[in-house]
């Protein structure tokens, strides 16, 4: 049996825009779709569109 790589949605939520643009890039280049905010208002409007299978946030915004 094969199991093909599910290249899911991974919300980061993070203000350090640094941190969320390599973390970004390392789950682009494992087959993954990150989509980042920066601000904790932004993540609620996106989540409201859009599923994720993980998400990274930021437990020290404001």
């Amino acid at each position: 049996m094969f199991f093909t790589k599910h290249a899911g949605y991974i919300l980061i939520v993070d203000d350090d825009i640094s941190l969320c643009d390599t973390l970004s890039q390392v789950l682009k280049q494992e087959s993954y779709k990150p989509v980042v905010c920066h601000h904790p208002r932004e993540a609620l409007r996106v989540v409201h569109d859009q599923e994720f299978d993980l998400a990274f946030v930021d437990i020290h915004l404001p």
